[in-house]
Protein backbone atom coordinates (compact mmCIF):
# COMPACT_ATOMS: atom_id res chain seq x y z
CA UNK A 1 0.00 0.00 0.00
CA UNK A 2 1.28 3.45 -0.93
CA UNK A 3 1.11 6.74 0.88
CA UNK A 4 -2.41 8.00 1.52
CA UNK A 5 -2.38 11.75 1.01
CA UNK A 6 -5.03 14.44 1.47
CA UNK A 7 -5.15 17.67 -0.46
CA UNK A 8 -7.10 20.06 1.73
CA UNK A 9 -8.35 22.96 -0.33
CA UNK A 10 -8.94 22.45 -4.05
CA UNK A 11 -9.02 26.06 -5.22
CA UNK A 12 -6.54 28.27 -7.06
CA UNK A 13 -3.35 27.19 -5.25
CA UNK A 14 -4.19 23.51 -5.62
CA UNK A 15 -4.97 23.93 -9.31
CA UNK A 16 -1.81 25.91 -10.03
CA UNK A 17 0.77 24.14 -7.88
CA UNK A 18 -0.34 20.76 -6.57
CA UNK A 19 -2.79 19.09 -8.96
CA UNK A 20 -0.45 19.26 -11.99
CA UNK A 21 2.28 17.46 -10.05
CA UNK A 22 -0.12 14.94 -8.53
CA UNK A 23 -1.60 14.18 -11.94
CA UNK A 24 1.85 13.02 -13.07
CA UNK A 25 1.96 10.56 -10.16
CA UNK A 26 -0.95 8.12 -10.58
CA UNK A 27 0.34 5.92 -7.75
CA UNK A 28 -0.37 8.80 -5.34
CA UNK A 29 -3.72 9.65 -6.94
CA UNK A 30 -5.07 6.15 -6.29
CA UNK A 31 -5.16 6.97 -2.57
CA UNK A 32 -5.53 10.74 -2.80
CA UNK A 33 -8.25 12.36 -0.71
CA UNK A 34 -9.53 15.67 -2.12
CA UNK A 35 -11.11 17.95 0.46
CA UNK A 36 -12.89 21.24 -0.11
CA UNK A 37 -15.83 22.76 1.72
CA UNK A 38 -17.46 22.99 -1.72
CA UNK A 39 -17.84 19.30 -2.56
CA UNK A 40 -18.26 20.05 -6.27
CA UNK A 41 -14.85 21.71 -6.27
CA UNK A 42 -13.36 18.62 -4.63
CA UNK A 43 -15.08 16.40 -7.20
CA UNK A 44 -13.74 18.44 -10.12
CA UNK A 45 -10.24 18.26 -8.68
CA UNK A 46 -10.56 14.51 -8.18
CA UNK A 47 -11.77 14.04 -11.72
CA UNK A 48 -8.81 16.03 -13.07
CA UNK A 49 -6.30 13.63 -11.48
CA UNK A 50 -8.26 10.38 -11.53
CA UNK A 51 -8.86 10.24 -7.78
CA UNK A 52 -12.07 8.92 -6.21
CA UNK A 53 -12.08 10.14 -2.58
CA UNK A 54 -13.90 13.49 -2.16
CA UNK A 55 -14.94 15.16 1.07
CA UNK A 56 -16.34 18.50 2.21
CA UNK A 57 -14.70 18.48 5.65
CA UNK A 58 -11.08 17.65 6.42
CA UNK A 59 -12.12 16.08 9.74
CA UNK A 60 -13.69 13.21 7.77
CA UNK A 61 -10.28 12.10 6.46
CA UNK A 62 -8.33 12.27 9.73
CA UNK A 63 -7.17 8.76 10.51
CA UNK A 64 -7.50 7.66 6.88
CA UNK A 65 -4.42 9.44 5.52
CA UNK A 66 -0.70 9.45 6.22
CA UNK A 67 -0.20 13.14 5.47
CA UNK A 68 -1.79 16.24 4.03
CA UNK A 69 -1.10 19.21 1.84
CA UNK A 70 -2.91 22.18 3.35
CA UNK A 71 -3.75 24.44 0.39
CA UNK A 72 -6.27 26.78 1.98
CA UNK A 73 -5.94 30.51 2.72
CA UNK A 74 -3.15 31.18 5.22
CA UNK A 75 -5.39 32.24 8.06
CA UNK A 76 -6.93 28.72 8.10
CA UNK A 77 -3.65 26.75 8.16
CA UNK A 78 -3.17 26.68 11.92
CA UNK A 79 -6.61 25.39 12.84
CA UNK A 80 -6.50 22.66 10.19
CA UNK A 81 -2.93 21.61 10.90
CA UNK A 82 -3.44 21.34 14.64
CA UNK A 83 -6.37 18.94 14.22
Amino acid sequence: MGVRLALIGCGAAANKYYLPILKDNPEICRDLYLVDRDIDTARMAAESVGAVHCFDDFRKVIGNVDGAIVAVPHHLHHSIATE
